[in-house]
């Protein structure tokens, strides 16, 4: 079963550690309820998909901190590229991907079921060039709310929270 959204974001809150997290579009409103420090950024700009390179940059920039970029499948289809430009810059990096199956912001319009391709069961990110050192090889599940505390781990790689629309699809 499906976790919820909020429900993600919890768990994300739960292992953050001293992660900054930038969180995108859908999952900004959520995520201030959970979490109010100088670790958070919230990324709402006018085009879809540039958090995960946001994220890239801020990792690259300073060491102190990892950075973990919570985005919906919509945001992060508007810029698949950003999976290659992650997986060839090794940085202390998480990207978390909001898989709700539609496009909400344009009135819940489907998405293509990540289920039926060929990637999308094992690794929803295999377009992502494997290459030598840390890259981001698969997108593994988002662990459950109530499984075992472990904080994130460091370093690139991907979570798939697996979550229902908010909102009926048409």
């Amino acid at each position: 079963m499906a976790m919820t959204h909020r429900e993600a974001l919890e768990v994300l809150a739960d292992r953050r550690g001293q992660h900054v997290v930038l969180t995108t579009h859908g999952s900004v409103d959520l995520w201030v309820s959970l979490s109010d420090t100088p670790l958070d950024f919230s990324y709402v700009p006018a085009s879809m998909g540039q958090g995960p390179a946001l994220g890239l940059g801020l990792a690259l920039a300073q060491s102190r901190h990892g950075v973990v970029v919570v985005c919906g499948d919509g945001h992060l289809l508007m810029n698949l590229g950003c999976l290659v430009t992650l997986a060839a810059h090794p940085a202390d990096g998480l990207l978390i991907v909001i898989d709700n199956g539609v496009y909400e912001v344009i009135h819940d319009m489907s998405t293509a079921d990540t289920n039926r391709l060929p990637c999308g069961k094992t690794s929803p990110s295999a377009s992502a060039p494997a290459s030598s050192g840390s890259v981001m090889k698969t997108i593994q599940p988002l662990p459950a709310p109530n499984s075992c505390r472990t904080p994130l781990s460091p370093g690139p790689g991907g979570r798939r929270a697996r979550t229902g629309p908010a909102r009926r699809p048409r």
